[in-house]
């Protein structure tokens, strides 16, 4: 996984070139680093923004060589929006992104409070992305270690898990052994089934050589997501390995989905 994101990364050049944060050419405005947020240029700081936070630009002033910007912004999703001032260096837009015509294959599977979404990646950079049954087609743009994906932006510098602001899960899938079945993915997700079988194991792994993680007796609720790999079978039945949702227990896993059958 990490080495075809690296080969990405050393494809990809710093634009170094100045943008005007007001410019109606701009387009989006989010933080490309943790930032401090000062009450006025060279005054004090009051907050700091994580990486990927959104932002409206309201004004601009030059001081001693330096660039600050009037930012709106908003820290939670329920948060009064508040004003602060920012040095421009620390700011980019959707200026700054390029295009990618090339990439390895990839999905991306992020959990929100409210919704799951999954981004399908193609190798010449068109993103579809699944949304309570919709699709939608997109083109995946990079800054740096940055992925613009839709309405979604991804930081991953392949070493740490990736983020993504107010996600509460993602899932990074570069192995095509994983990939979901995207007619599964034009479902809604996830979807709430009910085992058919008593002592169903969920292992880590689609294989009977995946470690198990939990064990599952008969009429078991689980969260559907999406089957994967090619259909087998197994102690004489035919089905797929299925990506599932232990919600009590937490865990994200693969079951034999011949034990599967949608709750009514």
């Amino acid at each position: 996984m990490k080495t075809a994101f690296l080969l990405l990364f050393f494809t990809v050049f710093f634009w170094a070139t100045p943008r005007d944060f007001l410019s109606s050419q701009a387009g989006f405005i989010a933080t490309k680093q943790p930032t401090e947020v000062y009450d006025m240029p060279n005054g004090k700081s009051f907050t700091r923004l994580d990486i990927l936070q959104s932002c409206d630009v309201l004004s601009r002033t030059n001081i001693s060589q330096t660039t600050w910007y009037q930012i709106r912004f908003q820290t939670g999703n329920d948060d009064t929006p508040l004003t602060g001032w920012i040095k421009g260096e620390n700011l980019f837009c959707e200026a700054d992104f390029q295009v990618v015509k090339k990439i390895s294959e990839w999905f991306l599977f992020v959990e929100y409070p409210e919704t799951m979404i999954v981004f399908h990646v193609h190798t010449n950079g068109v993103v579809f992305f699944y949304e309570n049954g919709e699709t939608t087609k997109d083109r995946l743009k990079v800054y740096e270690t940055i992925f613009f994906l839709g309405r979604a932006m991804m930081y991953y510098d392949g070493k740490n898990p990736p983020i993504i602001p107010w996600a509460k899960t993602v899932d990074l899938i570069t192995n095509r052994e994983l990939f979901p079945l995207e007619e599964d993915l034009r479902q809604p997700l996830p979807r709430t089934f009910l085992l058919t079988g008593d002592r169903v194991n969920v292992r880590d792994y689609p294989s009977t050589n995946g470690k198990i993680l939990a064990q599952l007796p008969i009429n078991s609720e689980v969260l559907f997501l999406w089957r994967t790999g090619k259909k087998q079978t197994i102690a004489n039945k035919k089905g797929y390995w299925a990506r599932v949702i232990l919600p009590k227990k937490k865990i994200h896993g693969y079951l034999f989905d011949a034990y599967l059958k949608p709750k009514p």
